[in-house]
């Protein structure tokens, strides 16, 4: 069961950003996937990492890390995944299309 389960937000660029994810029990493994795909070394290169089950994003890129976030907790008796936290990028604009060229 989870404690806490990412959720989505509207992220201005360069900002950090934390997806927490806990779950019962504690020792649980807890894995990420990021549209749908596990969060692997290269994901990390790019800027994020797992630090006691959540995900971190030292500087949000719309490029790189736009999109669609869960938490997988597993352990012997099994795996269960969270709910789907979309991030996406912060728009001062009223025109996303001008928000996208800047």
């Amino acid at each position: 069961m989870f404690r806490k389960e990412p959720t989505s937000e509207y992220v201005k660029r360069n900002s950090r950003v934390k997806l927490k994810c806990k779950a019962d029990p504690k020792e649980a493994d807890i894995r990420w996937v990021y549209n749908g795909q596990p969060v692997t070394e290269t994901d990390i290169a790019l800027g994020m990492s797992v630090r006691r089950g959540n995900l971190v994003i030292e500087a949000f890129q719309d490029e790189r890390h736009q999109g669609d976030y869960q938490c997988i907790a597993s352990n012997d008796g099994g795996a269960i995944i969270s709910r789907e936290a979309h991030l996406q990028v912060a728009c001062k604009y009223d025109n996303l299309d001008l928000c996208r060229t800047k």
